[in-house]
C-alpha cells in the first residue's frame, strides 16, 4: 500500500498528492506554487531532465549543429552525472533514492534541487535508527545502505557503478551484475575471490547479489521485497526472514539521524523531529526530542525560532502556548504560511476570532490556492457574521475543487442559518455521498432535522453517529436536548 494510505486512510482515497510526492514518482510538473496539489500539467513518466537537469540550451546547441565529442570533452551544456564528483552524483540519486524524512530548507520547494548541486542545499533527509533491527531498512533506502558498505567506502563507487539507469534492472541479467562485482573483486587481492563452495554458489546461479545484496522485507511497508544496498560478507538471515508485523514488535527507536548533513544544527534537528511526528508517527519521545533541540536555540530575537515552536505546540494542541508566543512578536514578523495558519487555529480556538482572521488572511495570502486555508478563513468570516465574505469563500473552495467536502458541508450550514433549507439540504446530501462517515455533515442534517422538527429522523442521524463515533459528546448532548425538547412537545 502507498505511504500515506494506511491506518484507515484508503477509505475515500481523498489523500492529496503533492509536490513532494510527484517530483519523483515523475518528472517535474508545471506546479501552483501557491497551493498544496494543484498541477497545471504533469508528465507522463521520468525525463531526461531529472537527471541531466534542463536541456533546453543542448537542444539548441545541437540544432545549430555545434557537436561535441563527449567521449573527449564535457558538453557544458547539458549536465552528464558520470563527470560529477562521487558525492554530487550520490546527491543526484538520493533525491529520490534516499526514502526518509524530507525538510526543505528555508524559502526552497521541491523542484528546487538540479543534477549537480549538493542535496543539502536544497533540503534535509531524516531517517530512524533503530536497536536490534540493524539489518531491516525502509523501502527507498537504497543510497542509505550502500553509505553502510565497505565496497563504497573504500573506493570510488557510486550508484552509477553498477547502474545504468537507461535500462531497468528488470532487463539487466545476472552476468552483468555479476561483472561489476569482478570488476574490483578480480583476484587481486586477498578476498577477492569467492570462497563459497559451488554448491552453495549454484543455489544462487552463482549470483554475487544473491548472497551478498539478498531480497528482504522492508519495515514501513509490509507485502514488498526489495534487494539490500548494504553490500555484506555475510547476512543475518534471521533478521531478514523475520516477519513485518514481528519487526514492528522488537525494534527500538534509538533517534533520528541526518543522512544529508554530518552536523545538522539543533533549529534542523527540532524541524526534523517534529516533521517525523507529524508524518511518520505519533511518539511522544519525537515532541520530547525535538522540545530539547529547541530549548537549545540562543537567547534573543523569537522570530527566526517562531516556526519549530509554533508547530510543537500545535501539535501538542497547546493552543494556549501558541498564543502567548504570538503576542510576543509583531502580525508581519510572521512570513511562514503554516506558522501563520497555526497561530490562527490557537486563536480560533480560543474563539478570539478577530485575531485569528489576520493571520489565517495572511496564510491566505501566501498560499491563496491552499483549500484548508481557505476553508479556515471562510469560517471565520461566518463565526464574526459576515456571512456574505464566508459563502464567497466556500464557493471559491468549490470552484477550484468541487468534491471539497469540508466547503460543502460549511456552505450547507451557511445557507441553513440564512434560511434557505431546501438548498442546504442538497448540499448535506452532496456532502455525505462523497463520504458517508463524514461527522460534520451529518450534524448539519440533524440540525436541519431539528429545525423541522423531524424528532424521530433527527434522533437516527445522531445515533448514526455514536455509531460511528461511541465517545462523541457532541451527538449525546444532542440526544439528551431532543429528548427535552420531546417531553415539553
Amino acid at each position: 500500500m502507498a505511504p500515506g494510505f494506511e491506518e484507515g486512510a484508503s477509505s475515500r482515497f481523498s489523500r492529496q498528492i503533492g509536490q513532494e510526492c510527484m517530483t519523483c514518482h515523475n518528472g517535474l510538473p508545471d506546479f501552483e506554487e501557491r497551493s498544496r496539489n494543484k498541477f497545471h500539467s504533469v508528465k507522463t513518466g521520468i525525463d531526461c531532465e531529472r537527471c541531466h537537469g534542463p536541456g533546453e540550451l543542448h537542444v539548441e546547441r545541437k540544432r545549430a549543429g555545434k557537436i561535441i565529442d563527449t567521449s573527449q570533452y564535457a558538453d557544458s551544456t547539458i549536465v552528464n552525472p558520470a563527470r560529477l564528483t562521487k558525492e554530487l552524483q550520490m546527491s543526484l540519486c538520493q533525491r529520490c533514492h534516499l526514502q526518509g524524512n524530507a525538510v526543505l530548507k528555508e524559502g526552497k520547494s521541491w523542484k528546487d534541487f538540479q543534477p549537480g548541486m549538493h542535496l543539502d542545499s536544497i533540503m534535509n533527509v531524516f531517517l530512524p535508527e533503530y536497536k536490534g533491527q540493524e539489518d531491516r531498512f525502509i523501502m527507498a533506502s537504497q543510497a542509505e545502505r550502500l553509505r553502510e558498505s565497505a565496497c563504497y567506502t573504500q573506493s570510488d563507487m557510486s550508484c552509477i557503478t553498477c547502474h545504468n539507469p537507461h535500462v531497468s534492472v528488470e532487463e539487466t541479467s545476472i552476468a552483468t551484475f555479476n561483472s561489476k562485482c569482478r570488476n574490483c573483486h578480480n583476484g587481486a587481492g586477498k578476498k577477492s575471490e569467492c570462497t563459497e563452495d559451488m554448491a552453495t554458489r549454484n543455489k544462487e546461479d552463482d549470483n554475487c547479489t544473491g548472497c551478498h545484496m539478498p531480497k528482504s522485507g522492508s519495515i514501513d511497508i509490509p507485502h514488498v521485497s526489495i534487494t539490500d544496498h548494504h553490500i555484506k560478507t555475510r547476512h543475518d538471515k534471521d533478521q531478514e526472514n523475520i516477519s513485518y508485523t514481528e519487526a514492528q514488535k522488537i525494534q527500538q527507536f534509538v533517534g533520528l539521524k541526518c543522512m544529508t548533513k554530518e552536523n545538522p544544527s539543533n533549529y534542523e534537528m527540532a524541524m526534523g523531529y517534529l516533521s517525523f511526528y507529524e508524518e511518520f508517527s505519533k511518539g511522544r519521545y519525537l515532541l520530547d526530542s525535538a522540545k530539547i533541540f529547541i530549548e537549545q536555540r540562543p537567547q534573543g530575537d523569537l522570530v527566526p525560532w517562531l516556526k519549530p515552536i509554533v508547530k510543537y505546540h500545535f501539535l501538542r494542541n497547546d493552543f494556549a502556548s501558541i498564543r502567548t508566543y504570538a503576542s510576543r512578536v509583531r502580525l508581519d514578523s510572521v512570513q511562514d504560511e503554516w506558522t501563520n495558519y497555526r497561530i490562527g487555529e490557537a486563536y480560533f480556538q480560543a474563539k478570539q476570532y478577530q485575531k485569528a482572521l489576520k493571520y489565517y488572511q495572511q496564510a491566505v495570502n501566501k498560499k491563496p490556492f491552499n483549500l484548508a486555508f481557505q476553508n479556515k478563513l471562510g469560517s471565520t468570516y461566518f463565526q464574526l457574521g459576515n456571512y456574505q465574505k464566508a459563502e464567497r469563500v466556500f464557493r471559491l473552495i468549490l470552484t477550484e475543487d468541487p468534491r471539497q467536502k469540508e466547503a460543502m458541508a460549511n456552505l450547507g450550514y451557511l445557507l441553513l442559518r440564512k434560511g434557505r433549507k431546501e438548498r442546504a439540504s442538497d448540499y448535506f446530501k452532496k456532502t455525505l455521498s462523497l463520504d458517508p462517515d463524514y461527522l460534520q455533515a451529518m450534524f448539519n442534517q440533524a440540525a436541519l432535522s431539528l429545525q423541522n422538527k423531524q424528532w424521530e429522523k433527527a434522533r437516527t442521524i445522531l445515533q448514526n453517529i455514536l455509531k460511528k463515533d461511541p465517545g462523541n459528546s457532541k451527538a449525546q448532548q444532542l440526544l439528551q436536548r431532543l429528548d427535552a425538547m420531546e417531553r415539553r412537545s
